[in-house]
């Protein structure tokens, strides 16, 4: 629903101003970009929300030719993503285009039989055009009797319009599915190198809510096209009113864990739970991130925490506010929040849905050290107030204190030790440098950020240097006033 709101927002901005702004018609391409992002990335109805959305706000400002870019336009990035997503070819594509063809014409045919007066307007304003046309050409006489054989042609075609127009619709929406399946797909394949393997996902289930008590008996997931598990085969249980910290380094498995636990099935082993994961639902599984910009998409510290709660839903916002350090905040602008604040509204909002299982991963890596103990404040009892189980997922062993079980996953064979079990550096006397072989060359390196694009950014030019062993570097940032790219790289 997010994405699909952002979306609408930014297909809509663009398609009205390429109506209001004279000459900025070429600006409506652009709005193909993000249709073709949503049906790249997600289901159709989130396209079909975002088109609705869109093209409700495009008509009441930039009226019925705001509403076309936007419908247009979805078509042809929703077709491109979707596609793209399923990994179609150009024949499946120009198969639907003719059919999406057919349909166009089969509206356009309809509406013109129906709607008379339209029809003879429609009719009387393409004549003129033809008429025009000829009579520009007919003034140099080696054309003229090709242009009065097209004015026959032209109305003998008129005589059987439903044929014309079937003709025009198919050929016209052939065109701009090609031409728009052409240049998204090149920026789709580009989106095929950015990894989204952490998004939740709704698990595809039925029957009444019920995630607790969860066992995971030899639980083990691999990404598509990894060489590797993410996370090794593990066994563990969590109960009804257990405080449960997962520990690890980063890349220990820790957030894919989180993702079994919220309803993903593992590649192997199995997952048991008395009921359905009910991710997001009343009773169910919540689940609070580590990034609080992105989980808080109210404007108002009250809305946000009943933000897609069902209807009539009776929720003490007051009272759940207060838990989490909010007190007296319901009207205040999310926007002014500060990072803890906007952690500890999320947290408020899991809890406004009575969960049976929250899961907390890594809440506190985004937020300051006074923020930090605040969060920590609230998750310590949470389990003593709510009968709900509590998965705290973290990578410093202080915060695991309160829990009542702690699970390290840091003897991954992928993984070091955590870094804040390190013992501290301590002061030693300076001993002479040691000059040993290279260990670093670069000869004449450049880079050019978003290449072959109009985006495109020289980062490197020309930069050679040599680091050997024992040997420091630093980096300086000298630029030229006339091109403005990094230079180079000196060692001191």
């Amino acid at each position: 629903m997010a994405q699909a709101a952002v979306m609408a927002a930014l297909a809509a901005a663009l398609a009205i101003i390429s109506v209001v702004v004279p000459f900025a018609g070429g600006l409506s391409l652009l709005t193909t970009v993000p249709m073709g992002l949503l049906g790249y990335r997600y289901r159709i109805r989130v396209l079909l929300a975002a088109t609705f959305a869109a093209s409700v706000v495009a008509f009441l400002i930039a009226g019925i030719s705001g509403l076309m870019v936007v419908v247009n336009c979805a078509y042809v990035g929703g077709l491109a993503g979707t596609m793209k997503r399923r990994g179609r070819g150009t024949p499946t594509v120009i198969a639907v285009g003719l059919a999406a063809g057919v349909v166009f014409g089969l509206f356009v045919i309809a509406a013109l039989t129906v709607l008379v007066r339209l029809r003879t307007l429609t009719f009387a304003a393409m004549t003129a055009n033809f008429d025009g046309v000829v009579s520009v050409v007919s003034r140099f006489e080696p054309f003229r009797p090709a242009a009065e054989d097209a004015k026959r042609l032209f109305n003998t075609a008129l005589e059987y319009w439903p044929v014309l127009l079937m003709f025009y619709a198919i050929v016209s929406i052939l065109v701009v599915t090609m031409v728009g399946w052409w240049a998204l797909s090149r920026v789709l394949d580009r989106l095929r190198g950015i990894p989204d393997v952490h998004k939740l996902e709704t698990p595809d289930e039925s029957g009444p809510v019920g995630p607790v008590p969860v066992r995971l008996v030899d639980a083990q997931f691999r990404y598509p096209g990894a060489d590797h598990d993410a996370l090794r085969p593990t066994s563990l249980t969590v109960d009804v009113g257990e405080h449960v910290a997962i520990t690890g380094a980063n890349g220990s498995g820790k957030t894919t864990l989180m993702l079994l636990l919220a309803g993903r099935q593992p590649t192997s082993g199995t997952i048991e739970r008395p009921g359905a994961v009910g991710l997001g639902q009343l009773g169910g599984t919540a689940v609070v991130m580590q990034h609080p910009e992105s989980q808080v998409l109210g404007t108002r510290v009250a809305d946000d925490v009943v933000w897609g709660l069902p209807p009539g839903t009776q929720t003490d916002i007051a009272g759940v506010l207060a838990e989490v350090g909010l007190t007296g905040m319901e009207e205040r602008d999310t926007g002014g929040l500060s990072g803890g604040e906007l952690q500890r509204l999320s947290v408020a909002a899991a809890l406004a849905r009575r969960p049976s299982m929250m899961i907390a991963d890594e809440v506190t890596s985004m937020v300051d050290q006074r923020g930090r103990e605040a969060l920590l404040s609230v998750l310590s009892d949470l389990t003593e107030r709510h009968r709900m189980a509590l998965v705290q997922i973290t990578h410093y062993n202080n915060e695991a204190e309160t829990a009542d079980r702690v699970i390290n996953l840091s003897d991954s064979l992928d993984n070091t030790d955590m870094v804040e079990s390190a013992a501290a550096p301590i002061t030693t006397t300076d001993t002479p440098a040691r000059r040993g072989a290279p260990v670093l060359e670069l000869d004449h390196v450049n880079h050019e950020y978003a290449a072959g694009t109009p985006w495109a950014k020289t980062a490197l030019r020309d930069v050679t240097f040599t680091v050997t062993e024992g040997k420091a570097c630093s980096s300086t940032a000298a630029t030229d006033r006339a091109s403005r790219p990094w230079r180079g790289f000196w060692p001191d």
